[in-house]
């Protein structure tokens, strides 16, 4: 895949508070993760205080977990009040970690 256009904002997020990063990491699609984050995409969480790694994990890409921990990508899981996360998510991560 080509670099990414400088024109292109890449951490442009949709109202869910999704970037290209997090629907890249959900349909695990290695080589536009891969553009990117070398296009120095942001690894923020979005509304549901999920970052696109926790993406990856949900669509069981263990090649894209692999990719997001290797440039330090923020793995950040909160279990208090006000977090939207689901009990999948959270065994989800659980089950990655011991993978890596």
């Amino acid at each position: 895949m080509a670099g990414l256009s400088k024109k292109i904002n890449h951490d442009q997020a949709d109202d869910l508070g999704n970037t290209p990063l997090h629907y890249a990491c959900r349909t695990a699609q290695i080589e536009l993760i891969e553009a990117l984050l070398a296009g120095k995409a942001s690894k923020v969480a979005n509304n549901s205080h999920l970052y696109p790694i926790h993406m990856a994990i949900e669509s069981l890409s263990m090649p894209a977990v692999q990719l997001l921990k290797s440039t330090n990508s923020v793995i950040k899981m909160t279990y208090g009040f006000g977090t939207l996360c689901s009990i999948r998510s959270i065994v989800l991560l659980e089950w990655a970690s011991s993978m890596l």
